[in-house]
């Protein structure tokens, strides 16, 4: 072995403090830390963790809880929404109807017109026929023989 490579192996790497040529390293321990010292790591771990987490968890939620029943209900209120139209479209006519009216009511010619329909049906009979002819049956009419 060259001296320089003796050098090295006689040196650690991490400390700079000599080692015996072929010497076995201890094993490396970290250091000891108080107990709030270990609170905060975990606390800072948590904290750096923390938007992954949330990203994941809402993931989880829209994935296994949210999408099946968003996607039900957009069906259910699709139905509704063709329901509520063909209803609005039937109500809308119901309301053009009474519109119409209500115009046609406040117009002095349909007014004129309508009171002489009414006139017209309740026209008493003419008064030419004669109570016996009124009174006679089917039996009692001449006949061309």
């Amino acid at each position: 072995m060259s001296e320089a490579q003796s050098k090295i192996d006689a040196t650690s790497s991490a400390t700079g403090e000599p080692v015996a040529v072929g010497a076995q390293a201890a094993p490396r321990v970290a250091p000891r830390r108080s107990a709030a010292s270990a609170v905060r790591h975990v606390a800072g771990r948590i904290a750096y963790w923390t938007p992954v987490l949330a990203a994941l968890g809402l993931f989880a939620q829209v994935a296994f809880l949210g999408l099946r029943p968003a996607l039900s209900e957009g069906r259910r209120l699709a139905d509704a929404s063709d329901m509520l139209g063909a209803r609005w479209s039937q109500d809308r006519g119901l309301y053009d109807a009474y519109e119409m009216q209500l115009q046609a009511r406040q117009d002095p010619i349909f007014l004129e017109r309508q009171s002489r329909m009414r006139r017209a049906k309740f026209v008493p009979a003419p008064a030419s026929t004669s109570a016996a002819s009124a009174t006679a049956g089917p039996s009692d009419t001449p006949t061309g023989t």
